[in-house]
């Protein structure tokens, strides 16, 4: 069930699921998948509100399995969003904390992201529209 929040709640709201668990449950658990919808989420509508408009966003706390991960209400409408996280090839988010003894992972080839990042975002959006369907 999808519940209305007003972005700076839902920011807040964020911080009660996340807050009570360690960085490393966080990121390697995949329990906390949804949690990291709901930050996007937040962050998303709050820029939106602060640069555009108002809006409000409505977010379930369990992964429902829909189209969409939350929808946006601005000018009378809601507006499905889907999130995808795109990675360094081969990596998986929460590498730096699964399981490592020689210190955090750490990859500063910024440049290799600056070159080959557009491909990435490219790649996962590609896979996100055969998975959901077609868009014009």
């Amino acid at each position: 069930m999808l519940r209305r929040f007003a972005p700076d709640a839902l920011l807040t709201h964020f911080h009660e699921l996340r807050d009570p668990v360690s960085t490393e449950e966080f990121f390697v658990s995949p329990r906390h998948k949804k949690a990291q919808e709901i930050w996007c989420a937040a962050h998303f509508s709050r820029g939106y509100e602060t640069r555009v408009s108002g809006v409000a966003v409505h977010v379930s706390d369990v992964d429902e399995q829909d189209d969409f991960d939350f929808e946006f209400e601005v000018a009378g409408r809601r507006l499905p969003f889907q999130i995808t996280e795109v990675q360094f090839p081969g990596r998986r988010r929460g590498d730096e904390y699964r399981g490592r003894t020689d210190g955090p992972w750490t990859d500063e080839d910024l440049e290799r992201g600056s070159v080959e990042g557009a491909n990435w975002i490219c790649g996962a959006i590609e896979k996100k529209a055969v998975r959901y369907g077609k868009v014009d």
